[in-house]
Protein backbone atom coordinates (compact mmCIF):
# COMPACT_ATOMS: atom_id res chain seq x y z
CA UNK A 1 0.00 0.00 0.00
CA UNK A 2 1.70 3.66 -1.07
CA UNK A 3 0.63 6.97 1.03
CA UNK A 4 -0.87 9.61 -0.24
CA UNK A 5 -1.19 12.83 0.69
CA UNK A 6 -2.57 16.01 -0.50
CA UNK A 7 -2.73 19.86 0.81
CA UNK A 8 -4.36 22.73 -0.28
CA UNK A 9 -2.87 25.86 1.51
CA UNK A 10 1.07 27.16 2.01
CA UNK A 11 0.41 25.99 5.72
CA UNK A 12 -0.60 22.63 4.80
CA UNK A 13 2.28 21.96 2.21
CA UNK A 14 4.54 22.15 5.15
CA UNK A 15 2.81 19.04 6.87
CA UNK A 16 2.64 17.55 3.74
CA UNK A 17 6.27 18.07 3.43
CA UNK A 18 6.91 16.56 6.80
CA UNK A 19 4.39 13.33 6.16
CA UNK A 20 6.58 12.60 2.83
CA UNK A 21 9.68 12.90 4.68
CA UNK A 22 8.53 10.56 7.58
CA UNK A 23 6.86 8.08 5.50
CA UNK A 24 9.96 7.73 2.77
CA UNK A 25 12.22 7.20 6.04
CA UNK A 26 10.13 4.48 6.69
CA UNK A 27 10.87 3.02 3.29
CA UNK A 28 7.15 3.35 2.71
CA UNK A 29 6.56 4.66 -0.98
CA UNK A 30 4.62 8.18 -0.87
CA UNK A 31 3.00 10.11 -3.52
CA UNK A 32 1.99 13.80 -2.91
CA UNK A 33 -0.71 16.32 -4.53
CA UNK A 34 0.64 20.01 -3.36
CA UNK A 35 -0.87 23.32 -4.86
CA UNK A 36 2.02 24.09 -7.79
CA UNK A 37 3.01 27.69 -6.03
CA UNK A 38 3.62 25.97 -2.85
CA UNK A 39 5.72 23.51 -4.08
CA UNK A 40 9.40 24.09 -3.43
CA UNK A 41 12.45 23.42 -6.16
CA UNK A 42 14.33 20.99 -3.52
CA UNK A 43 11.08 19.57 -2.38
CA UNK A 44 10.77 18.04 -6.76
CA UNK A 45 13.79 17.15 -6.21
CA UNK A 46 12.95 14.82 -3.03
CA UNK A 47 9.91 13.37 -5.71
CA UNK A 48 7.20 15.02 -4.35
CA UNK A 49 4.77 15.89 -6.93
CA UNK A 50 2.26 19.64 -7.43
CA UNK A 51 -1.41 19.80 -8.47
CA UNK A 52 -1.58 17.79 -12.03
CA UNK A 53 -5.33 16.62 -12.11
CA UNK A 54 -8.72 17.74 -10.60
CA UNK A 55 -9.05 16.62 -6.81
CA UNK A 56 -12.03 14.47 -7.19
CA UNK A 57 -9.92 12.67 -9.99
CA UNK A 58 -6.99 12.21 -8.12
CA UNK A 59 -9.00 10.97 -5.23
CA UNK A 60 -10.89 8.27 -7.41
CA UNK A 61 -7.19 7.14 -8.85
CA UNK A 62 -5.82 6.92 -4.81
CA UNK A 63 -9.18 4.59 -4.17
CA UNK A 64 -8.46 2.44 -7.05
CA UNK A 65 -5.06 1.75 -6.51
CA UNK A 66 -6.05 1.03 -2.70
CA UNK A 67 -3.48 3.97 -1.82
CA UNK A 68 -3.80 5.56 1.99
CA UNK A 69 -5.36 8.71 1.57
CA UNK A 70 -4.41 11.84 3.88
CA UNK A 71 -6.22 14.74 3.12
CA UNK A 72 -4.01 17.93 4.86
CA UNK A 73 -6.77 20.24 5.64
CA UNK A 74 -10.77 20.93 6.33
CA UNK A 75 -12.55 17.53 6.81
CA UNK A 76 -15.47 18.84 4.67
CA UNK A 77 -13.03 18.97 1.49
CA UNK A 78 -11.98 15.73 2.27
CA UNK A 79 -15.95 14.40 2.49
CA UNK A 80 -16.76 15.84 -0.12
CA UNK A 81 -13.57 14.37 -2.42
CA UNK A 82 -14.08 10.84 -1.56
CA UNK A 83 -17.79 10.49 -1.47
CA UNK A 84 -17.87 9.79 -4.71
CA UNK A 85 -15.64 6.85 -4.87
CA UNK A 86 -17.01 4.90 -1.10
CA UNK A 87 -18.18 1.94 -1.94
CA UNK A 88 -17.81 -1.00 1.24
CA UNK A 89 -16.05 -0.72 4.73
CA UNK A 90 -13.97 -4.00 3.83
CA UNK A 91 -12.62 -2.97 0.34
CA UNK A 92 -12.33 0.99 0.78
CA UNK A 93 -8.73 2.18 1.61
CA UNK A 94 -7.78 4.03 4.57
CA UNK A 95 -8.39 7.87 4.44
CA UNK A 96 -7.17 10.42 7.24
CA UNK A 97 -7.72 14.13 7.68
CA UNK A 98 -5.59 16.32 9.43
CA UNK A 99 -5.56 19.95 9.81
CA UNK A 100 -3.43 22.43 8.38
CA UNK A 101 -1.97 23.78 11.82
CA UNK A 102 -1.38 19.70 12.45
CA UNK A 103 -3.08 19.47 16.26
CA UNK A 104 -5.68 17.30 15.11
CA UNK A 105 -5.55 13.90 12.78
CA UNK A 106 -9.12 12.35 12.17
CA UNK A 107 -9.59 8.64 10.46
CA UNK A 108 -12.84 9.31 8.26
CA UNK A 109 -13.29 5.89 6.39
CA UNK A 110 -11.94 2.24 6.81
CA UNK A 111 -10.69 2.18 10.64
CA UNK A 112 -10.68 -0.98 11.50
CA UNK A 113 -10.07 -3.30 8.12
CA UNK A 114 -7.91 -0.75 6.44
CA UNK A 115 -6.00 0.17 9.71
CA UNK A 116 -7.49 4.25 9.69
CA UNK A 117 -7.41 4.82 13.13
CA UNK A 118 -3.83 3.49 13.61
CA UNK A 119 -2.49 5.67 11.15
CA UNK A 120 -4.24 8.05 12.35
CA UNK A 121 -2.46 7.48 15.92
CA UNK A 122 0.72 7.22 14.22
CA UNK A 123 0.98 10.40 12.29
CA UNK A 124 -0.62 11.93 15.61
CA UNK A 125 2.20 10.53 17.28
CA UNK A 126 4.77 11.78 14.53
CA UNK A 127 3.06 15.40 14.65
CA UNK A 128 2.19 16.30 18.46
CA UNK A 129 -0.80 16.20 17.62
CA UNK A 130 -4.38 14.60 19.17
CA UNK A 131 -5.93 11.51 17.18
CA UNK A 132 -9.66 11.70 17.19
CA UNK A 133 -10.55 8.33 16.63
CA UNK A 134 -14.51 7.97 16.83
CA UNK A 135 -15.35 4.37 16.18
CA UNK A 136 -17.45 3.34 19.36
CA UNK A 137 -15.92 0.14 20.42
CA UNK A 138 -12.48 2.50 20.41
CA UNK A 139 -13.99 4.94 22.04
CA UNK A 140 -15.23 2.50 24.31
CA UNK A 141 -12.07 0.67 24.96
CA UNK A 142 -14.09 -2.63 23.74
CA UNK A 143 -13.23 -5.66 21.84
CA UNK A 144 -13.62 -5.29 17.65
CA UNK A 145 -14.25 -8.12 15.65
CA UNK A 146 -12.70 -6.26 12.48
CA UNK A 147 -9.85 -5.00 14.16
CA UNK A 148 -9.08 -8.13 15.62
CA UNK A 149 -9.31 -9.71 11.78
CA UNK A 150 -7.34 -6.81 10.57
CA UNK A 151 -4.37 -7.11 12.72
CA UNK A 152 -4.44 -10.99 12.52
CA UNK A 153 -4.85 -11.22 8.97
CA UNK A 154 -8.01 -13.08 8.86
CA UNK A 155 -10.87 -12.87 6.35
CA UNK A 156 -14.40 -11.31 7.71
CA UNK A 157 -17.21 -13.62 6.20
CA UNK A 158 -20.45 -12.51 7.47
CA UNK A 159 -20.41 -8.50 7.73
CA UNK A 160 -23.86 -8.57 9.12
CA UNK A 161 -22.85 -10.92 11.77
CA UNK A 162 -19.59 -8.41 12.33
CA UNK A 163 -22.00 -5.31 12.85
CA UNK A 164 -24.18 -7.86 14.94
CA UNK A 165 -21.27 -8.63 17.26
CA UNK A 166 -20.20 -5.31 17.92
CA UNK A 167 -23.74 -4.14 18.62
CA UNK A 168 -24.03 -6.80 21.48
CA UNK A 169 -20.40 -5.72 22.39
CA UNK A 170 -21.51 -2.01 22.96
CA UNK A 171 -24.55 -3.43 25.16
CA UNK A 172 -22.62 -5.70 27.32
CA UNK A 173 -23.62 -8.80 26.40
CA UNK A 174 -21.63 -11.90 26.63
CA UNK A 175 -19.36 -13.06 23.55
CA UNK A 176 -18.55 -16.26 22.92
CA UNK A 177 -14.93 -17.31 21.23
CA UNK A 178 -13.81 -20.14 19.48
CA UNK A 179 -9.91 -20.93 17.59
CA UNK A 180 -8.50 -24.07 16.21
CA UNK A 181 -4.91 -21.97 16.14
CA UNK A 182 -3.14 -20.26 18.92
CA UNK A 183 -4.23 -17.37 20.96
CA UNK A 184 -2.22 -15.68 23.35
CA UNK A 185 -4.73 -15.18 25.63
CA UNK A 186 -9.05 -15.02 25.10
CA UNK A 187 -9.45 -11.45 23.69
CA UNK A 188 -11.14 -9.24 26.93
CA UNK A 189 -14.99 -9.55 26.90
CA UNK A 190 -15.26 -13.05 25.70
CA UNK A 191 -15.55 -16.21 26.85
CA UNK A 192 -14.26 -19.94 26.04
CA UNK A 193 -17.78 -21.56 27.81
CA UNK A 194 -21.02 -21.91 25.93
CA UNK A 195 -24.56 -20.05 26.93
CA UNK A 196 -28.00 -20.20 25.42
CA UNK A 197 -28.30 -16.35 24.23
CA UNK A 198 -25.24 -15.18 23.36
CA UNK A 199 -22.24 -14.35 20.63
CA UNK A 200 -19.84 -16.42 19.75
CA UNK A 201 -16.64 -15.40 17.68
CA UNK A 202 -15.07 -18.73 16.47
CA UNK A 203 -11.67 -18.65 14.20
CA UNK A 204 -12.48 -21.35 11.24
CA UNK A 205 -11.09 -22.22 7.86
CA UNK A 206 -13.90 -24.10 6.81
CA UNK A 207 -11.61 -26.88 5.58
CA UNK A 208 -13.91 -30.23 6.14
CA UNK A 209 -12.19 -33.97 6.07
CA UNK A 210 -10.15 -34.92 3.10
CA UNK A 211 -7.41 -37.12 2.61
CA UNK A 212 -7.01 -37.55 6.64
CA UNK A 213 -7.11 -33.80 7.39
CA UNK A 214 -9.24 -32.11 10.17
CA UNK A 215 -11.88 -28.98 10.29
CA UNK A 216 -10.08 -25.87 10.89
CA UNK A 217 -12.04 -23.20 12.92
CA UNK A 218 -11.36 -19.59 13.23
CA UNK A 219 -15.29 -17.22 14.43
CA UNK A 220 -17.46 -15.54 16.31
CA UNK A 221 -21.40 -16.84 17.34
CA UNK A 222 -24.33 -15.65 19.26
CA UNK A 223 -27.22 -17.40 20.45
CA UNK A 224 -25.79 -20.45 20.73
CA UNK A 225 -26.42 -23.27 22.66
CA UNK A 226 -23.85 -25.90 24.84
CA UNK A 227 -22.75 -28.46 22.91
CA UNK A 228 -19.41 -30.09 21.63
CA UNK A 229 -17.70 -27.95 19.39
CA UNK A 230 -19.71 -25.15 17.19
CA UNK A 231 -21.09 -27.50 14.79
CA UNK A 232 -24.34 -27.74 17.37
CA UNK A 233 -26.21 -24.67 17.58
CA UNK A 234 -29.61 -23.22 17.72
CA UNK A 235 -31.71 -22.51 14.45
CA UNK A 236 -31.33 -18.89 15.22
CA UNK A 237 -27.50 -18.72 15.92
CA UNK A 238 -25.28 -16.29 14.46
CA UNK A 239 -21.78 -16.99 13.70
CA UNK A 240 -19.53 -14.71 12.50
CA UNK A 241 -16.53 -17.10 11.22
CA UNK A 242 -13.12 -15.25 10.50
CA UNK A 243 -10.68 -17.02 8.06
CA UNK A 244 -7.27 -17.48 7.80
CA UNK A 245 -5.52 -16.67 4.25
CA UNK A 246 -2.88 -19.43 4.85
CA UNK A 247 -3.80 -21.87 1.64
CA UNK A 248 -1.58 -22.36 -1.10
CA UNK A 249 -2.77 -23.25 -4.21
CA UNK A 250 -0.60 -25.18 -6.79
CA UNK A 251 -1.67 -24.85 -10.12
CA UNK A 252 -0.86 -26.32 -13.84
CA UNK A 253 -2.71 -26.23 -16.78
CA UNK A 254 -2.43 -26.61 -20.47
CA UNK A 255 -1.40 -23.76 -22.26
CA UNK A 256 -4.28 -21.11 -23.48
CA UNK A 257 -6.72 -22.85 -21.03
CA UNK A 258 -9.89 -20.15 -20.98
CA UNK A 259 -9.32 -18.07 -17.86
CA UNK A 260 -13.10 -18.41 -16.74
CA UNK A 261 -12.94 -22.55 -17.20
CA UNK A 262 -9.68 -21.90 -14.62
CA UNK A 263 -11.50 -20.41 -12.01
CA UNK A 264 -14.67 -22.44 -12.57
CA UNK A 265 -12.24 -25.53 -11.96
CA UNK A 266 -10.19 -24.25 -9.18
CA UNK A 267 -13.61 -23.14 -7.33
CA UNK A 268 -15.26 -26.52 -7.84
CA UNK A 269 -12.30 -28.45 -6.62
CA UNK A 270 -11.72 -26.13 -3.54
CA UNK A 271 -15.46 -26.06 -2.84
CA UNK A 272 -15.73 -30.00 -3.07
CA UNK A 273 -12.81 -29.93 -0.53
CA UNK A 274 -14.22 -27.57 2.12
CA UNK A 275 -11.96 -24.92 1.33
CA UNK A 276 -13.29 -21.55 1.70
CA UNK A 277 -11.98 -19.38 -1.24
CA UNK A 278 -11.29 -16.27 1.12
CA UNK A 279 -8.45 -18.63 2.89
CA UNK A 280 -6.72 -18.86 -0.51
CA UNK A 281 -3.50 -16.72 0.52
CA UNK A 282 -0.95 -17.35 -2.81
CA UNK A 283 -1.34 -19.35 -6.35
CA UNK A 284 1.75 -21.12 -7.25
CA UNK A 285 3.33 -22.44 -10.22
CA UNK A 286 6.32 -23.35 -12.35
CA UNK A 287 8.00 -20.45 -14.17
CA UNK A 288 7.12 -22.06 -17.60
CA UNK A 289 3.24 -20.66 -16.83
CA UNK A 290 4.53 -16.69 -15.31
CA UNK A 291 2.86 -16.05 -18.54
CA UNK A 292 -0.39 -18.16 -18.48
CA UNK A 293 -2.84 -15.35 -19.13
CA UNK A 294 -5.77 -18.09 -17.30
CA UNK A 295 -3.46 -17.72 -14.14
CA UNK A 296 -2.46 -14.32 -14.43
CA UNK A 297 -6.40 -13.12 -15.09
CA UNK A 298 -7.22 -14.83 -11.69
CA UNK A 299 -4.61 -13.73 -9.32
CA UNK A 300 -5.48 -10.34 -10.54
CA UNK A 301 -9.04 -10.31 -10.53
CA UNK A 302 -9.17 -12.38 -6.85
CA UNK A 303 -6.18 -10.02 -5.56
CA UNK A 304 -4.21 -13.34 -4.62
CA UNK A 305 -0.35 -13.00 -4.85
CA UNK A 306 1.35 -15.29 -7.75
CA UNK A 307 4.38 -17.25 -7.02
CA UNK A 308 6.60 -19.22 -9.88
CA UNK A 309 9.24 -21.99 -9.40
CA UNK A 310 12.10 -23.35 -11.34
CA UNK A 311 12.09 -27.01 -11.80
CA UNK A 312 15.19 -27.16 -9.94
CA UNK A 313 13.46 -25.07 -7.21
CA UNK A 314 10.09 -27.44 -7.05
CA UNK A 315 12.20 -30.60 -7.59
CA UNK A 316 14.29 -29.33 -4.00
CA UNK A 317 10.50 -29.62 -2.26
CA UNK A 318 10.67 -31.99 0.57
CA UNK A 319 7.36 -34.46 0.39
CA UNK A 320 5.79 -37.34 -1.22
CA UNK A 321 4.46 -36.62 -4.14
CA UNK A 322 2.76 -37.88 -6.79
CA UNK A 323 5.66 -38.09 -9.85
CA UNK A 324 4.07 -38.09 -13.38
CA UNK A 325 7.04 -39.13 -16.51
CA UNK A 326 4.86 -37.17 -18.74
CA UNK A 327 4.75 -34.42 -17.08
CA UNK A 328 8.72 -34.86 -16.09
CA UNK A 329 9.10 -35.12 -19.52
CA UNK A 330 7.60 -32.09 -20.53
CA UNK A 331 8.48 -30.18 -17.95
CA UNK A 332 11.08 -31.16 -16.30
CA UNK A 333 9.14 -32.01 -13.22
CA UNK A 334 7.06 -34.97 -12.13
CA UNK A 335 4.54 -32.79 -10.47
CA UNK A 336 4.25 -29.35 -10.76
CA UNK A 337 1.21 -28.26 -8.21
CA UNK A 338 1.51 -30.33 -5.28
CA UNK A 339 5.44 -29.40 -5.26
CA UNK A 340 4.62 -25.54 -5.89
CA UNK A 341 1.92 -25.34 -3.00
CA UNK A 342 4.64 -26.67 -0.80
CA UNK A 343 6.97 -24.93 -2.34
CA UNK A 344 7.40 -22.58 1.47
CA UNK A 345 6.80 -25.96 3.94
CA UNK A 346 3.17 -26.01 4.01
CA UNK A 347 1.44 -28.92 4.88
CA UNK A 348 -0.39 -30.85 1.78
CA UNK A 349 -3.95 -30.87 2.30
CA UNK A 350 -5.20 -32.79 -1.07
CA UNK A 351 -3.14 -33.91 -3.65
CA UNK A 352 -3.15 -33.26 -7.97
CA UNK A 353 -6.81 -33.18 -8.19
CA UNK A 354 -7.33 -32.75 -12.37
CA UNK A 355 -9.74 -31.92 -15.03
CA UNK A 356 -10.37 -29.82 -18.01
CA UNK A 357 -7.51 -29.30 -18.12
CA UNK A 358 -6.32 -28.04 -15.02
CA UNK A 359 -4.22 -29.68 -12.08
CA UNK A 360 -5.03 -28.24 -8.32
CA UNK A 361 -3.75 -29.08 -5.08
CA UNK A 362 -3.51 -27.00 -1.67
CA UNK A 363 -1.34 -26.79 1.21
CA UNK A 364 -1.55 -25.39 4.42
CA UNK A 365 1.13 -23.07 6.05
CA UNK A 366 1.86 -22.51 9.42
CA UNK A 367 -0.33 -19.73 11.07
CA UNK A 368 1.03 -17.64 14.01
CA UNK A 369 -0.56 -17.30 17.09
CA UNK A 370 -3.57 -14.75 16.98
CA UNK A 371 -2.86 -11.28 19.16
CA UNK A 372 -5.79 -11.09 21.27
CA UNK A 373 -4.56 -7.47 21.82
CA UNK A 374 -5.58 -6.58 18.03
CA UNK A 375 -9.14 -6.58 18.90
CA UNK A 376 -8.68 -3.60 20.73
CA UNK A 377 -8.59 0.39 19.45
CA UNK A 378 -6.60 2.84 21.85
CA UNK A 379 -7.67 3.77 25.24
CA UNK A 380 -6.14 6.05 26.69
Amino acid sequence: MKFAVVCFTERGALICRRLYTYFNSRGVECVTRVPTRFLKEEWKKDGMSGQAEELSWWTGRQFEEKNAVIFVGAVGIAVRAIAPWVKDKLSDPPVVAVDEAGRFCVPLLSGHVGGANELALEIADELGAAAVVTTATDVNGLFAADLFAAGNGLEITDRREAKEISARILEGEPVGFFSDFQVDQIPRGCEETWHRHNIWVTVRTGLTEKGGQRDWPCGILRDSRPGEGCTETSESAGILRLVPKAVVLGLGCRRGVPPELLRIQVKTVLSEAGIDWRGVKRIASIDLKKDEPAILTLGAEEGINLQFYTAEELKKVKGTFFESPFVENTVGIGNVCERAACGEGGRLIFGKTAGNGVTVAAALEEIPPLKSSCGFGRKD
